[in-house]
């Protein structure tokens, strides 16, 4: 990565590198992102401390992303809606029947 890079990520094995070297989907991805600069960088108007909470969180919510998807559910569905409105047309069925397989 180049010299401008935030220092939030400089470390040994850079976030991107490891994600990308690594082929991770999306959700791990971001889970590794957040969790690389929990308590490294803070955010406009948050103390650190504030700051930090707010990467776990998304830490959190990435995971419940790919938890959603394993109970074939789309990853930003809210559990309390159970989909509520949502038409998937088959995704989640298709999901299950992947995971089922790959399990």
């Amino acid at each position: 990565m180049g010299h401008d890079d935030p220092t939030h990520y400089k470390m040994e094995i850079e976030p991107a590198d490891f994600i990308l070297l690594n082929n991770l989907p999306a959700w791990a991805a971001s889970v590794i992102k957040y969790a690389c600069r929990a308590g490294r960088k803070k955010y406009e108007g948050l103390n650190m401390d504030k700051s930090e909470i707010e990467d776990c969180r998304k830490i959190i919510k990435y995971a419940q992303f790919r938890i959603n998807m394993l109970e074939g559910r789309l990853p930003t569905a809210d559990k309390d809606k159970k989909n509520a409105g949502v038409r998937n047309y088959g995704w989640n069925k298709r999901r299950l029947r992947h995971n089922k397989n790959h399990n």
